[in-house]
């Protein structure tokens, strides 16, 4: 992102952008202004987010680990690839919205918080979509997605809302340019990211890793980021993780 700033705006020199830009400012200082610096093109594809058990797990559902909760605070502890990643932010939200407290355990990633799951060191994880193999494997149960309606990948997961808990993190993954990046440029970029998404390739090997594709053209997601920043302070301030 920060080479962004750099960049000639002439459509030859672009980056990914994750939904991790728009927090990160309000955690610590970075060199960049992610609305400022940045001409959003288009988003392509969104990440889940799931709470995630070991197999042979007694908890079923999100109100088992919430009522072990309340019961012994911080006796239910969680698995994630790191401190303020989207992970972490899930189960503040939810320690919010449920009124308890659960232990945090960061990982370097999500291979060493998903095998850390599975040897039975912690009690739950919260991954993203590459936890679909475990789950096939049968070596994970999934308790709850973090999204607005159950994606066709995990289609037998409820939703944290279903089960009660005002919980969702919207994560578009999708590509941006330099600032002043032309009308016409951003047009044809567009162009060939929709494109992209029509090929059956890369539609089938986003399903295979269960990511769904979301298009979002440059208007949309110039919307969303600014959003986005927004929320993102909001939670960070409210939970407390600055």
């Amino acid at each position: 992102v920060m080479d962004m700033k750099n960049a000639k705006p002439d459509g030859y020199r672009l980056t990914l952008s994750p939904v991790a830009i728009f927090r990160q400012p309000h955690i610590q200082k970075v060199a960049y202004d992610p609305i400022a610096d940045l001409s959003y093109v288009a988003a392509f594809m969104s990440y889940d987010f799931l709470l995630a058990v070991a197999q042979d797990s007694p908890f079923k559902s999100v109100k088992d680990i919430v009522d072990q909760s309340k019961k012994q605070p911080g006796s239910v502890d969680y698995g994630t690839p790191g401190k303020f990643s989207a992970n972490h932010v899930l189960m503040a939200l939810l320690e919010k919205k449920a009124g308890v407290q659960f232990t945090h355990v960061p990982y370097k990633g999500d291979a060493e918080a998903v095998n850390a799951l599975i040897a039975g060191h912690t009690k739950t994880g919260v991954f993203g979509n590459t936890v679909l193999p475990h789950m096939q494997s049968g070596k994970l149960r999934a308790l709850a997605i973090a999204s607005e309606t159950r994606p066709p990948a995990f289609a037998n997961v409820p939703t944290f809302r279903e089960q009660g808990y005002d919980v969702v993190t919207p994560s578009p993954l999708g590509i941006a340019g330099p600032k002043g990046l032309p009308p016409e440029i951003v047009r044809k970029l567009e162009a060939a990211v929709k494109s992209a998404m029509d090929d059956p390739a890369f539609q089938q090997a986003a399903a295979n890793y269960g990511v769904r594709l979301e298009y979002r053209n440059a208007p949309d997601y110039s919307a969303f980021a600014k959003k986005a920043f927004a929320d993102e302070g909001a939670i960070v301030q409210s939970i407390g993780l600055e």
